[in-house]
Protein backbone atom coordinates (compact mmCIF):
# COMPACT_ATOMS: atom_id res chain seq x y z
CA UNK A 1 0.00 0.00 0.00
CA UNK A 2 0.67 3.70 -0.80
CA UNK A 3 0.11 6.58 2.36
CA UNK A 4 -1.97 9.10 0.94
CA UNK A 5 -0.66 12.91 1.11
CA UNK A 6 -3.09 13.36 4.21
CA UNK A 7 -1.82 10.08 5.91
CA UNK A 8 2.08 10.95 5.31
CA UNK A 9 1.47 15.21 6.78
CA UNK A 10 -0.36 13.90 9.86
CA UNK A 11 2.66 10.84 10.27
CA UNK A 12 5.39 12.95 9.50
CA UNK A 13 4.07 15.39 12.81
CA UNK A 14 3.27 12.55 14.86
CA UNK A 15 6.00 9.66 14.25
CA UNK A 16 8.54 10.86 16.69
CA UNK A 17 6.58 12.31 19.73
CA UNK A 18 3.25 9.74 20.35
CA UNK A 19 2.30 11.33 23.89
CA UNK A 20 1.45 14.75 22.47
CA UNK A 21 -2.10 14.54 22.72
CA UNK A 22 -3.20 14.07 18.72
CA UNK A 23 -5.81 17.12 19.38
CA UNK A 24 -2.79 19.64 19.62
CA UNK A 25 -1.27 18.37 16.21
CA UNK A 26 -4.95 18.79 14.60
CA UNK A 27 -4.25 21.88 15.36
CA UNK A 28 -1.08 22.84 14.38
CA UNK A 29 -2.22 20.52 11.02
CA UNK A 30 -5.16 22.88 11.13
CA UNK A 31 -6.82 19.33 10.53
CA UNK A 32 -9.81 18.62 12.38
CA UNK A 33 -9.31 16.06 15.42
CA UNK A 34 -11.71 13.41 14.14
CA UNK A 35 -9.28 13.37 11.18
CA UNK A 36 -6.38 13.06 12.58
CA UNK A 37 -7.83 10.56 15.58
CA UNK A 38 -9.45 8.32 12.76
CA UNK A 39 -6.18 8.31 10.56
CA UNK A 40 -3.79 6.98 13.50
CA UNK A 41 -6.35 4.32 14.54
CA UNK A 42 -6.92 3.36 11.23
CA UNK A 43 -3.18 2.82 10.54
CA UNK A 44 -2.55 1.44 13.86
CA UNK A 45 -5.17 -1.52 12.98
CA UNK A 46 -3.70 -2.18 9.54
CA UNK A 47 -0.25 -2.54 11.04
CA UNK A 48 0.92 0.09 9.36
CA UNK A 49 2.18 1.97 12.92
CA UNK A 50 2.39 0.53 16.27
CA UNK A 51 3.08 2.42 19.24
CA UNK A 52 6.52 1.96 20.71
CA UNK A 53 8.61 2.74 23.55
CA UNK A 54 12.50 3.73 22.89
CA UNK A 55 14.30 1.93 25.32
CA UNK A 56 18.21 2.30 25.98
CA UNK A 57 19.00 -1.82 27.21
CA UNK A 58 22.28 0.20 28.52
CA UNK A 59 20.48 2.54 31.06
CA UNK A 60 19.50 -1.45 32.29
CA UNK A 61 22.61 -2.70 32.52
CA UNK A 62 22.47 -4.71 29.07
CA UNK A 63 24.81 -4.71 26.18
CA UNK A 64 23.41 -5.47 23.04
CA UNK A 65 25.10 -7.75 20.36
CA UNK A 66 23.80 -8.29 17.01
CA UNK A 67 24.14 -12.31 15.88
CA UNK A 68 24.56 -13.01 12.27
CA UNK A 69 23.48 -16.50 11.62
CA UNK A 70 22.99 -19.23 8.95
CA UNK A 71 21.36 -22.88 10.26
CA UNK A 72 22.81 -26.19 9.13
CA UNK A 73 21.04 -28.65 7.55
CA UNK A 74 21.47 -30.61 10.54
CA UNK A 75 18.59 -28.35 12.19
CA UNK A 76 15.06 -27.98 11.88
CA UNK A 77 14.59 -23.97 11.16
CA UNK A 78 11.32 -23.46 12.25
CA UNK A 79 12.49 -25.17 15.83
CA UNK A 80 15.75 -22.84 15.96
CA UNK A 81 13.85 -19.92 15.42
CA UNK A 82 11.24 -20.62 18.08
CA UNK A 83 14.34 -20.71 20.26
CA UNK A 84 15.30 -17.64 19.95
CA UNK A 85 12.04 -16.34 20.04
CA UNK A 86 11.80 -17.91 23.49
CA UNK A 87 14.65 -16.59 24.64
CA UNK A 88 14.01 -13.45 27.21
CA UNK A 89 17.60 -11.83 26.20
CA UNK A 90 16.67 -11.38 22.16
CA UNK A 91 15.01 -8.33 21.35
CA UNK A 92 14.50 -8.67 17.89
CA UNK A 93 14.92 -11.24 14.56
CA UNK A 94 14.82 -10.32 11.27
CA UNK A 95 15.34 -13.06 8.05
CA UNK A 96 17.45 -11.84 5.77
CA UNK A 97 19.11 -12.13 1.97
CA UNK A 98 22.39 -12.35 1.84
CA UNK A 99 25.69 -13.39 3.54
CA UNK A 100 23.65 -14.57 6.28
CA UNK A 101 19.90 -15.78 6.55
CA UNK A 102 19.26 -14.65 9.87
CA UNK A 103 20.24 -11.72 12.32
CA UNK A 104 18.73 -11.44 16.28
CA UNK A 105 19.51 -8.50 18.63
CA UNK A 106 20.71 -10.26 22.17
CA UNK A 107 20.87 -8.49 25.12
CA UNK A 108 23.61 -9.44 27.90
CA UNK A 109 25.19 -7.47 30.70
CA UNK A 110 28.52 -9.49 29.87
CA UNK A 111 29.94 -11.83 27.23
CA UNK A 112 29.63 -14.77 29.55
CA UNK A 113 25.65 -14.36 29.68
CA UNK A 114 26.14 -14.59 25.54
CA UNK A 115 28.68 -17.71 26.05
CA UNK A 116 26.13 -19.46 27.82
CA UNK A 117 22.91 -18.43 25.38
CA UNK A 118 25.05 -20.06 22.77
CA UNK A 119 26.32 -22.96 24.99
CA UNK A 120 22.43 -23.60 25.69
CA UNK A 121 21.39 -23.78 22.09
CA UNK A 122 24.30 -25.99 21.10
CA UNK A 123 23.37 -28.50 24.40
CA UNK A 124 19.43 -28.46 23.34
CA UNK A 125 19.85 -28.56 19.29
CA UNK A 126 23.36 -29.34 18.41
CA UNK A 127 25.05 -28.36 15.51
CA UNK A 128 22.64 -25.41 14.83
CA UNK A 129 24.97 -22.61 12.94
CA UNK A 130 26.41 -23.14 9.55
CA UNK A 131 28.37 -19.88 9.87
CA UNK A 132 28.02 -17.03 12.34
CA UNK A 133 29.65 -13.80 13.27
CA UNK A 134 28.62 -11.48 16.36
CA UNK A 135 29.39 -7.65 16.32
CA UNK A 136 28.67 -5.40 19.30
CA UNK A 137 26.06 -2.40 19.04
CA UNK A 138 28.08 0.56 20.56
CA UNK A 139 25.47 3.03 19.86
CA UNK A 140 22.25 3.16 17.98
CA UNK A 141 20.63 5.96 15.99
CA UNK A 142 16.93 6.02 14.66
CA UNK A 143 16.50 9.45 12.15
CA UNK A 144 12.24 10.34 11.12
CA UNK A 145 11.50 8.70 8.16
CA UNK A 146 12.39 11.36 5.58
CA UNK A 147 10.01 10.13 2.65
CA UNK A 148 7.01 11.30 4.46
CA UNK A 149 8.13 14.50 4.38
CA UNK A 150 7.08 16.84 1.35
CA UNK A 151 7.63 19.99 2.46
CA UNK A 152 10.31 20.82 5.36
CA UNK A 153 13.25 18.71 6.30
CA UNK A 154 13.16 15.90 8.98
CA UNK A 155 15.80 17.19 11.13
CA UNK A 156 15.08 14.56 14.70
CA UNK A 157 16.68 11.34 15.40
CA UNK A 158 17.19 9.27 18.51
CA UNK A 159 20.10 7.36 20.21
CA UNK A 160 20.88 4.98 22.66
CA UNK A 161 24.24 4.64 24.25
CA UNK A 162 26.23 3.81 27.18
CA UNK A 163 25.36 5.09 30.09
CA UNK A 164 27.08 6.20 33.40
CA UNK A 165 24.40 5.10 35.72
CA UNK A 166 22.73 2.03 35.34
CA UNK A 167 18.83 0.78 36.92
CA UNK A 168 17.30 -2.43 38.34
CA UNK A 169 13.79 -3.65 36.93
CA UNK A 170 11.68 -5.08 39.92
CA UNK A 171 8.74 -6.87 38.82
CA UNK A 172 6.05 -4.18 38.02
CA UNK A 173 8.30 -1.92 36.45
CA UNK A 174 8.94 -5.14 33.81
CA UNK A 175 5.48 -5.69 33.74
CA UNK A 176 4.59 -2.13 32.33
CA UNK A 177 7.77 -2.48 29.37
CA UNK A 178 6.14 -5.75 28.45
CA UNK A 179 2.93 -4.53 28.29
CA UNK A 180 4.04 -0.88 26.60
CA UNK A 181 5.92 -3.60 24.21
CA UNK A 182 3.07 -5.29 23.23
CA UNK A 183 1.65 -5.08 19.73
CA UNK A 184 -2.04 -5.42 21.26
CA UNK A 185 -1.76 -2.71 23.56
CA UNK A 186 -1.80 0.65 21.72
CA UNK A 187 -2.44 2.97 25.10
CA UNK A 188 -0.48 3.54 28.20
CA UNK A 189 -3.89 3.53 30.20
CA UNK A 190 -4.90 0.11 28.51
CA UNK A 191 -1.58 -1.37 29.43
CA UNK A 192 -2.94 -0.05 33.08
CA UNK A 193 -6.12 -1.90 32.82
CA UNK A 194 -4.06 -4.78 31.30
CA UNK A 195 -1.74 -5.21 34.25
CA UNK A 196 -4.16 -4.33 36.85
CA UNK A 197 -2.23 -1.26 38.25
CA UNK A 198 -4.03 1.73 39.07
CA UNK A 199 -3.70 4.53 36.52
CA UNK A 200 -1.91 7.27 39.17
CA UNK A 201 0.53 4.38 39.89
CA UNK A 202 1.37 3.50 36.30
CA UNK A 203 1.44 7.08 35.42
CA UNK A 204 4.05 7.20 37.90
CA UNK A 205 6.17 4.36 37.49
CA UNK A 206 6.36 5.51 33.94
CA UNK A 207 7.29 8.60 34.57
CA UNK A 208 10.28 7.78 36.48
CA UNK A 209 11.22 5.47 33.80
CA UNK A 210 11.35 7.87 31.51
CA UNK A 211 13.27 10.40 34.25
CA UNK A 212 15.59 7.39 34.65
CA UNK A 213 16.94 7.52 30.63
CA UNK A 214 15.17 4.21 30.18
CA UNK A 215 12.11 5.11 27.77
CA UNK A 216 13.72 7.79 25.26
CA UNK A 217 10.47 8.60 24.19
CA UNK A 218 7.18 6.94 22.18
CA UNK A 219 7.06 6.74 18.83
CA UNK A 220 4.59 5.44 16.01
CA UNK A 221 7.11 3.43 14.30
CA UNK A 222 6.53 2.56 10.82
CA UNK A 223 6.45 -1.10 9.38
CA UNK A 224 8.04 -0.24 5.94
CA UNK A 225 7.26 -3.90 4.51
CA UNK A 226 3.51 -2.40 4.75
CA UNK A 227 4.51 0.43 2.64
CA UNK A 228 6.17 -1.65 -0.06
CA UNK A 229 9.51 -0.70 1.24
CA UNK A 230 12.64 -2.45 0.23
CA UNK A 231 14.92 -2.88 3.47
CA UNK A 232 18.73 -3.28 3.70
CA UNK A 233 21.55 -3.08 6.00
CA UNK A 234 25.10 -1.74 4.70
CA UNK A 235 27.90 -2.94 6.74
CA UNK A 236 30.42 -0.28 6.72
CA UNK A 237 34.49 -1.52 6.71
CA UNK A 238 36.05 1.41 7.33
CA UNK A 239 40.54 1.62 7.07
CA UNK A 240 40.08 3.61 10.32
CA UNK A 241 37.95 6.41 10.45
CA UNK A 242 38.91 9.84 12.45
CA UNK A 243 36.98 11.61 15.08
CA UNK A 244 35.84 13.80 12.13
CA UNK A 245 35.06 11.38 9.43
CA UNK A 246 32.78 9.74 12.28
CA UNK A 247 30.66 13.23 12.48
CA UNK A 248 30.74 13.34 9.07
CA UNK A 249 29.70 9.95 8.70
CA UNK A 250 26.53 10.56 11.59
CA UNK A 251 25.65 13.89 9.26
CA UNK A 252 25.67 12.84 5.73
CA UNK A 253 23.19 9.97 7.15
CA UNK A 254 21.29 12.36 9.02
CA UNK A 255 20.05 14.30 5.52
CA UNK A 256 20.38 11.23 3.42
CA UNK A 257 16.46 10.76 2.24
CA UNK A 258 16.86 6.86 1.90
CA UNK A 259 19.16 6.12 5.35
CA UNK A 260 16.84 5.46 8.33
CA UNK A 261 19.01 3.91 11.06
CA UNK A 262 22.87 4.48 12.03
CA UNK A 263 24.71 1.54 13.98
CA UNK A 264 28.74 2.23 15.62
CA UNK A 265 29.44 -1.67 16.12
CA UNK A 266 32.65 -3.24 17.56
CA UNK A 267 33.40 -6.24 15.43
CA UNK A 268 34.13 -7.54 11.81
CA UNK A 269 32.93 -3.86 10.47
CA UNK A 270 32.31 -0.79 12.05
CA UNK A 271 29.18 0.42 10.96
CA UNK A 272 25.41 -0.32 9.62
CA UNK A 273 23.47 1.73 7.50
CA UNK A 274 19.41 0.71 7.87
CA UNK A 275 17.75 1.86 4.27
CA UNK A 276 14.85 1.74 2.58
CA UNK A 277 14.25 2.16 -0.53
CA UNK A 278 11.57 1.23 -3.74
CA UNK A 279 12.14 0.07 -5.86
CA UNK A 280 14.94 -2.06 -4.78
CA UNK A 281 17.38 -0.71 -7.59
CA UNK A 282 17.80 2.30 -5.78
CA UNK A 283 20.22 0.96 -3.15
CA UNK A 284 22.85 0.65 -5.92
CA UNK A 285 22.81 4.53 -6.17
CA UNK A 286 22.84 4.82 -2.43
CA UNK A 287 26.37 2.50 -2.49
CA UNK A 288 27.88 4.94 -5.01
CA UNK A 289 26.59 8.12 -3.46
CA UNK A 290 28.51 6.01 -0.13
CA UNK A 291 31.54 5.26 -1.97
CA UNK A 292 32.18 8.86 -4.06
CA UNK A 293 31.19 10.52 -0.54
CA UNK A 294 33.82 8.86 1.73
CA UNK A 295 36.15 7.27 -0.86
CA UNK A 296 39.26 5.57 -0.09
CA UNK A 297 37.89 5.80 3.74
CA UNK A 298 35.69 2.75 3.32
CA UNK A 299 37.26 -0.56 2.53
CA UNK A 300 33.88 -2.27 1.68
CA UNK A 301 30.17 -1.83 2.00
CA UNK A 302 28.07 -5.64 2.19
CA UNK A 303 24.65 -5.62 1.40
CA UNK A 304 21.84 -7.32 3.40
CA UNK A 305 18.55 -7.63 2.64
CA UNK A 306 15.92 -7.49 5.41
CA UNK A 307 12.94 -9.71 3.67
CA UNK A 308 11.28 -9.97 6.71
CA UNK A 309 11.46 -8.33 10.02
CA UNK A 310 9.93 -9.36 13.53
CA UNK A 311 10.09 -8.13 16.51
CA UNK A 312 10.44 -10.08 19.68
CA UNK A 313 10.18 -8.55 23.33
CA UNK A 314 10.33 -10.12 26.67
CA UNK A 315 11.25 -9.31 30.51
CA UNK A 316 14.72 -8.58 30.04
Amino acid sequence: MRLSPKEQTILAAVEFDAEVPLAEYARRLRISTASVHYTINDLLDRKVIRRYPFINSYALGYSSHLLYFSPTSEVDPEALLTAFRRAPMVSWLAEMGGAYQYCATVLCRDLSELANFLDHLADRMGNCFAKKCIVNQLWFTLFQTKYLYTKGRANEFLTWKPVAETFQLDDLDRRILAGLLSEDLTTCRGVARSLGVAVSTFDWRLKRLQERGIILRFLYLLSPLTLQMNTFKLLLYTRGFTSKHHTQLFDYCHRHPKITTLIRCIGNWDYELGVEVSPASELVEVVKELRKHFGANVAAIEELNLEKMAAIYLDC
